[in-house]
């Protein structure tokens, strides 16, 4: 990626100025760049196999209620015998990420960046990120408020759904988000609901 940096001094930062943001919509831009990350397929793995997956069951399994925890059980379950391959993810894919400049597109914000990613990961992050800040709604309430939506615009499945949760919520912890009760509660709610959602 070529651009240019003007450094401010007095910010104690740089300035990027031939960037542009592409503004949204997961259009043949977005497929172009979910395709480009995803077009060296790895190894064989299951859709609960990432170090932050577990991470995220086992901070959400602190408030969950016995039942909650029966549920999240039979989840993991599933998603251990569906195979997927790992490729490469942004990790945090969102429209303000997604650059153009005089040569075409690139991706800023690389700290969640990985070689061991799920495919369906990005995809879902972006979609969700787009519509839920369009209408200022928290992203995990927005997912449980429309499901359905959010399951038949990306073509994911109800367990690709919960996997990305559950990697959203140990990426999250392994950044040093302070997140509250309340929070949690809300994604175990929406977990819920994605498991009663029916296709």
């Amino acid at each position: 990626v070529s651009y240019d940096l003007v450094q401010l001094p007095e910010a104690g930062a740089y300035m990027v100025d031939r960037l542009q943001e592409l503004g949204g919509g997961v259009n043949l831009e977005i497929e172009t760049v979910l395709r480009k990350l995803q077009q060296k397929k790895g190894i064989r793995v299951s859709l609960y196999s990432l170090e932050s997956q577990r991470l995220g069951l086992s901070i959400i399994e602190k408030y969950a209620t016995e039942m909650q925890k029966e549920i999240l059980g039979k989840i993991v379950e599933e998603l251990r015998s569906i195979p997927v391959r790992i490729c490469a993810i942004h990790g945090d894919l969102t429209p303000r990420n997604v650059m153009r400049n005089d040569i075409g597109l690139c991706l800023i914000d690389l700290d969640r960046f990985t070689v061991r990613g799920l495919p369906t990961i990005d995809r879902l992050h972006y979609f969700v990120e787009e519509h839920s800040k369009k209408i200022g709604m928290n992203s995990y309430e927005y997912m449980k408020g429309d499901i359905a939506n959010v399951i038949e615009e990306t073509g994911l499945t109800v367990y690709e759904v919960v996997s990305y949760v559950f990697f959203r919520l140990g990426v999250e912890d392994r950044d040093g988000y302070k997140l509250s009760k309340k929070y949690y509660f809300r994604v175990l709610s929406l977990i819920e609901a994605v498991c009663e959602y029916k296709v």
